[in-house]
């Protein structure tokens, strides 16, 4: 693939590369009177999994410290909620959708602004009172411009703000490979280093792989189109992809499930926090039980809201069409509910084993290292960089064609 230069391909990924250079600063940036920083370590182990891979560390006092975590929590809310009560998809239109995500990541934002302001230590000519609201109003602020920069991207450059998701990841795996690495080389028998290193690179490996063909494979359901008039018109499909939502439901199910903790905490409900914190450490194999199959549910319900079965129907009704030896109308409907059902299914049961079996093993061998991890990480990473290698295909291909014309 060409890369022409000054081309509309070129000025997206120049456009990308000053929104990521924009986002590191905005993350170097420190919050006004703040001198001193204290880690977070109420944190449990899967909110602080989740604030680093959505660039809001529990040690960052930056004008970006909230990062994505407060829109991701608020998307995913709205999502479900359009899905499962407004069947009326004119009572969810883009712009009403939006702005119900703008307010709700308000909501989310100024609670977890508060109890990171609370970490912060403070030297200025005012009050600690008055220096923590403004640190929590300039956390809040960093958080919408963050989601501008992401909007940005979406609209100009490549991969919206899932490019930024992907800066985050890269880091965090960097961070993870370099202590695996530290840990193997501190082992006394090389032949163990060997061992150590080779087991690392075959779970990327093996996870990549995976994680490229759940993303990339579909299943057709073949279709009769009557505006064809050719050999060809019985030779078109319906694509359903074998991951309909990729592996973003980790990512939500941890975002959902750490808003109840930072509500009880800034509400300072330190009994019903506690509980909660216990629950998010998944240090029990009913806690993990639990979020496993609330992942696989998330993942269902999350697939409806990108493949909506009667949405489809009605379509290929209106435009005469129809699915081979189906009846229009509710035999087609029930028919893409199976095969979304199938796929959504499939995904989310692999979803769940390759985050379960290592969570698993951390949980017999009681070990916390961040490496129990990295298969979510690898997961999430390669289901980005196939979202934006598909989006730079396509434009690659509309560029060509307006070369063509």
């Amino acid at each position: 693939m060409q890369i022409k230069r000054g081309g509309l391909l070129y000025n997206r990924i120049k456009f990308s590369l000053f929104i990521v250079l924009s986002y590191m600063v905005g993350k170097a940036i420190p919050i006004p009177f703040v001198v001193h920083t204290e880690a977070q370590k109420d944190l449990p182990g899967m909110v602080q999994f989740l604030t680093v891979m959505l660039g809001s560390g529990a040690e960052d006092a930056s004008l970006f410290a909230l990062g994505l975590q407060p829109w991701v929590a608020a998307s995913v809310c709205v999502q479900i909620f359009t899905t499962l009560f407004l069947r009326n998809r004119k009572d969810s239109s883009k712009e009403r959708t939006l702005r119900m995500t703008l307010i709700l990541m308000v909501l989310i934002a100024i609670p977890q602004a508060f109890i990171r302001a609370n970490h912060y230590q403070y030297a200025g000519m005012f009050s600690t009172s008055v220096l923590k609201s403004l640190t929590v109003l300039s956390l809040v602020a960093g958080s919408i411009l963050v989601i501008h920069l992401g909007g940005l991207n979406l609209r100009y450059g490549i991969g919206g703000p899932s490019l930024l998701i992907a800066h985050n990841v890269v880091h965090q795996l960097l961070n993870t490979m370099v202590m695996t690495v530290q840990d193997a080389f501190s082992l006394v028998d090389p032949s163990a280093i060997s061992m150590a290193l080779f087991a690392a690179t075959f779970e990327i490996l093996l996870i990549m792989v995976v994680s490229f063909i759940f993303e990339s494979a579909e299943i057709h359901i073949p279709l009769h189109r009557s505006i064809i008039e050719t050999d060809m018109k019985d030779k078109d499909y319906l694509a359903v992809r074998l991951s309909p939502v990729g592996a973003m439901p980790a990512m939500y199910a941890m975002s959902l499930l750490s808003i109840p903790f930072y509500l009880l905490s800034f509400l300072r409900l330190t009994g019903p926090a506690a509980v909660w914190q216990q629950v998010l450490l998944l240090d029990s194999p009913l806690t993990l039980a639990g979020f496993l199959v609330f992942l696989f549910a998330l993942t269902l319900v999350l697939a409806w809201t990108e493949v909506n079965p009667s949405d489809i129907s009605e379509d290929l009704m209106k435009q005469n069409d129809y699915i081979l030896d189906v009846a229009p109308g509710k035999a087609t409907k029930r028919r893409i509910r199976y095969a979304v059902f199938f796929t959504a299914s499939l995904s989310g049961f692999v979803m769940v084993m390759i985050i379960g079996i290592p969570m698993m093993v951390r949980l017999a061998r009681h070990d916390t290292s961040p490496l129990y991890m990295l298969p979510t990480t690898i997961m999430i990473l390669v289901g980005i960089a196939i979202q934006i290698l598909r989006e730079i295909r396509v434009l690659h291909e509309v560029e060509d064609y307006h070369s063509f014309l």
